[in-house]
């Protein structure tokens, strides 16, 4: 998951480099592939991880934050191409996308899921 996060912050970056139309398509087409991922990958370890008693409390957290954002991130992201052009915003959200995902890596979150995997019944 963290994986598909770099990739599209990768993505981001290489498309604030005002890429010739017939690289956009292809480059946009990657990005949507490693969102795909990403969304898929979210909702497996939501319901993987959640505790049976109380999953469906937490797959409606999980869906209210992913869908809930949305407008807000919309919003921010017009905000700043209004502000700054295209380019500038396409590349500040690549970066943060970038930082995002090398301060996910340093989580205890994901060493949680597995350490209790991997513990003896």
């Amino acid at each position: 998951m963290i994986a598909s996060l770099f990739g599209r912050g990768i993505v981001l970056a290489v498309l604030a480099l005002h890429l010739p139309l017939w690289a956009l398509f292809p480059a946009v087409v990657v990005w949507g592939m490693f969102s795909g991922m990403a969304i898929t990958l979210g909702r497996v370890l939501t319901h993987t991880q959640a505790p049976d008693s109380h999953r469906s409390r937490v797959v409606s957290i999980y869906q209210l934050a992913f869908f809930g954002t949305a407008p807000l991130g919309a919003w921010l992201t017009g905000q700043m191409i209004a502000g700054f052009g295209v380019l500038p915003a396409l590349a500040a959200l690549g970066g943060c996308t970038l930082v995002a995902s090398a301060l996910a890596t340093l989580t205890p979150v994901w060493r949680a899921g597995s350490e209790r995997r991997s513990a003896p019944p």
